[in-house]
């Protein structure tokens, strides 16, 4: 059963890495070997996890804004619409949160929702899930 876990874990770093491959192929006229874009997306799972484990250490010693970086900096250096999401995740429960909200660039929320989501395996299959 773990397997299992893992494997659905990894999915979504494989999607993405085989979606910048692509990317790579179309505008760069470039195809990456296949063992390499497996490789990267295990490679970006295994540092994820890895950011996860560090930062469940001193999830209570950072601030509400760990990055230094507010919402209006967002909206100052884009050109167009901003879309903010994020998720939660109860891992007694797997259950999982998530909301997102489009603004223009000067602040005003276009559209925004949220939604609950029953039976997620993960935090970062509640994240893709959000996105």
């Amino acid at each position: 059963m773990p397997a299992k876990k893992t494997v659905i874990s990894l999915f979504p770093f494989i999607g993405w890495s085989l979606w910048k491959a692509r990317n790579h192929l179309v505008f760069n006229d470039r195809r990456d070997h296949i063992s390499h874009i497996v490789s990267k997306a295990i490679t970006d799972y295994q540092l994820w996890q890895q950011a996860q484990t560090e930062l469940s250490h001193d999830i209570n010693a950072l601030p509400c804004n760990a990055l230094g970086v507010s919402t209006e900096d967002i909206l100052n250096k884009s050109t167009g619409y901003v879309c903010f999401v994020d998720a939660s995740w109860n891992s007694q429960t797997q259950p999982a949160g998530v909301a997102w909200t489009l603004q223009s660039k000067q602040g005003a929320n276009i559209i925004q929702g949220e939604a609950s989501i029953f039976s997620v395996s993960s935090p970062i299959e509640a994240e893709t899930i959000a996105l």
